[in-house]
């Protein structure tokens, strides 16, 4: 259904929402975020990077939350004085129109709006606009073209009505590339200049902090003898786990010694560890859950496999990068994420291109390697430190 401005006044009228009393100049600029939930996700992930770099007395940062299951970050965000702000049991426009008003009179008055949670955004912007906050920020962080063209015609009106209303009421548009750009703002979004590319901004002081790398492979039961590859992300269809295990078949068949680590969690890892079982590689496949030294395990692995069917950047590719990793990817990974082409193979994502991929992971375990102060360096240098992403977001704040 396409949400109107009539029908936005009348859902609100409805609820007796009030538009949030104006903000006063003075410093800080408040910021409510909306995500979901703050758990251990790149999106998430990211915003602790910029909650820990901002400086708190020019920008103060709350989080839209609408679910009150504890989140991963949860607790470190409240020591960072930034609030968790419930808007009720889901995201749905019933509920947000109900409690967006009474949700901005208690924890507000809020600048900025930015918003995290895709085509839904459509209809936050909507609503913050409403309730008269200034600063409206639609954030596209992934490539959904491929997941929107299976859609069901119902959900096809849904997204056409999103998009229509991010292009109405949002004051920027911004994404992590070009890819994730024209996934929400439309093909044709270069010619709006509301909407631009801004990387993601990291801190990667931790990969230059000092490790011990055989203790690292040791506490998930590597020996010396092992190569090991790296993979980071939630265990989603996005991800593409199960391509990845068929390689790492592969690769054992040939190099019987080589191991496989999965960082991260989700709804996939029952079939995941099922196929696992299937494919007789409990031995070789180490599931590590979700957890928060990436950084100094990356450092400690061998090579980083990323086999994605999409992405809207792939933060674990940088963060891979950094560690100096040798890199085989999808070409599905859009090109702003290449930071150092000597760490990266991109190939195609098919069945039938097993072997090549199982030839490229073997031969990256044997080329000659970069230095890892020397690719941390690079990264450093790039568009992704987060000093630099952060002063343009603050620009837009």
């Amino acid at each position: 259904m396409r949400i109107t401005t009539e029908t936005r006044q009348k859902n609100a009228s409805s609820s007796n929402a009030k538009k949030q009393t104006p903000v006063p100049h003075e410093l800080p600029r408040k910021v409510l975020h909306a995500v979901g939930q703050m758990n251990c996700g790149g999106i998430e992930t990211w915003l602790m990077h910029l909650l820990r770099t901002t400086d708190r007395k020019n920008i103060a940062m709350d989080f839209l939350v609408h679910t009150l299951e504890p989140g991963f970050y949860d607790e470190e965000l409240r020591d960072l004085g930034a609030k968790l702000v419930f808007a009720g049991s889901q995201f749905t426009p019933a509920t947000l129109t109900r409690n967006f008003g009474r949700t901005l009179a208690k924890n507000g008055p809020y600048h900025t709006f930015h918003s995290h949670v895709g085509h839904f955004s459509g209809y936050l912007m909507s609503l913050s606009r409403f309730h008269g906050i200034k600063t409206r920020i639609a954030h596209s962080h992934n490539d959904w073209k491929r997941a929107d063209h299976k859609a069901s015609m119902p959900r096809r009106a849904y997204l056409t009505a999103m998009n229509s209303q991010i292009r109405i009421n949002a004051t920027h548009g911004i994404a992590p590339s070009k890819k994730a750009a024209s996934s929400l703002f439309g093909p044709n979004w270069q010619r709006d200049p509301r909407f631009h590319v801004m990387h993601y901004g990291l801190d990667f002081t931790p990969f230059s902090t000092r490790i011990n790398r055989n203790d690292i492979r040791t506490s998930f039961g590597f020996t010396p003898e092992n190569h090991v590859f790296a993979h980071v992300g939630s265990f989603s269809s996005q991800k593409n786990h199960t391509f990845l295990l068929d390689l790492m078949q592969q690769i054992t068949r040939h190099s019987p010694e080589c191991r496989l680590l999965l960082l991260g969690d989700g709804p996939l890892r029952p079939q995941i560890q099922e196929k696992i079982n299937a494919l007789n590689l409990s031995k070789s496949v180490v599931l590590a859950g979700v957890r928060s030294d990436i950084p100094q395990i990356l450092r400690a692995m061998d090579a980083f496999i990323f086999p994605s069917h999409f992405e809207g950047l792939g933060i674990a590719l940088v963060e891979a990068q950094a560690a100096g990793l040798p890199c085989i990817i999808s070409n599905s990974i859009p090109n702003e994420a290449v930071i150092i082409p000597e760490l990266i193979d991109s190939l195609d994502l098919t069945q039938n291109n097993l072997q090549q991929w199982t030839n490229a992971c073997i031969s990256a375990l044997h080329r000659p390697k970069i230095a890892q102060k020397l690719a941390l360096r690079a990264v450093q240098a790039s568009d992704f430190n987060i000093v630099r992403s952060s002063q343009l977001l603050q620009s837009l704040y």
